[in-house]
């Protein structure tokens, strides 16, 4: 169980295009989309099975 006055980490995941272009309205929410699925991709991939079951609900 994690404690409440226990240590705490913050994992900061920026996605973002190499270089500048312009999009059009379609393209910026198919891109926007496509960046939450990879930024939650990596956000799977940085957890181990220890944090995983510490993440698990109690009830």
């Amino acid at each position: 169980m994690l404690e409440p006055d226990g240590p705490a980490l913050q994992l900061d995941i920026d996605y973002f295009l190499a270089a500048p272009r312009d999009f059009s309205a379609s393209e910026a929410l198919e891109w926007v989309g496509n960046a939450h699925d990879r930024v939650e991709e990596l956000f799977e991939a940085s957890l181990t099975d220890e944090l995983r079951v510490l993440f698990e609900p109690t009830s």
